[in-house]
């Protein structure tokens, strides 16, 4: 069994979130060996996770300047310090720390994976970094950099320079529940009109 650690600072109300916990609730359970780690223990979508995949934090709440925070310690003291398991693929879910920490891993063995979910300011890029020169190092530690859709991989190869292993793959939707829950009726109480384009 593939043992695969998705990485994500927390699991809030965003959209990225939301499609992670898409794609582990619906992955083969007999084949990988799930578990969602977030930097911060907090979020609407951790009660979302399918009862097969092992949930872990790092820190219980936010902090103030978390990133930069984070970014004045060496990834590797805090790889060493959060992932204390041994993992076949590591995910980093989002761009920013959790993508510095999981270049970090020392395993050459392990693939390493970065989904990059927006598109970037040259500022915004690094921000979770020393620098630049830091950000982009890190990234060219990932055996593939998944972005999801081909305006975020145009602008990732534009920030970074980096354009092996850049691929495309769109967000995962639980198609068959949306169509049914589009089925259900829906009460209107407070009788507004419902505009449909």
């Amino acid at each position: 069994m593939t043992k695969i650690l998705f990485f994500i600072h927390d699991l809030k109300h965003g959209g990225a979130e939301k499609v992670l916990v898409n794609l582990v609730n619906n992955m083969d359970y007999e084949k990988f060996d799930i578990t969602v780690m977030t930097l911060f223990n907090e979020g609407v979508h951790i009660k979302n996770l399918n009862k097969n995949i092992k949930y872990k934090y790092c820190f219980s709440k936010t902090f103030k300047a978390n990133s930069k925070v984070l970014s004045m310690i060496p990834a590797k003291w805090l790889y060493k310090k959060f992932i204390k398991d041994d993992y076949d693929i590591l995910v980093s879910y989002l761009e920013g720390s959790c993508t510095r920490i999981i270049a970090a891993c020392p395993d050459d063995k392990v693939k390493k994976v970065a989904w990059v979910h927006i598109e970037q300011k040259e500022n915004g890029f690094a921000y979770a970094y020393k620098g630049k020169n830091e950000a982009i190092e890190s990234y060219k530690k990932f055996d593939s950099i998944v972005c999801v859709s081909e305006s975020v991989k145009e602008n990732f190869i534009q920030l970074s320079g980096i354009d092996k292993n850049v691929e495309v793959l769109f967000n995962t939707n639980e198609s068959e529940k949306i169509i049914r829950l589009s089925k259900e009726d829906v009460e209107n109480k407070k009788n507004l009109k419902m505009i449909m384009n």
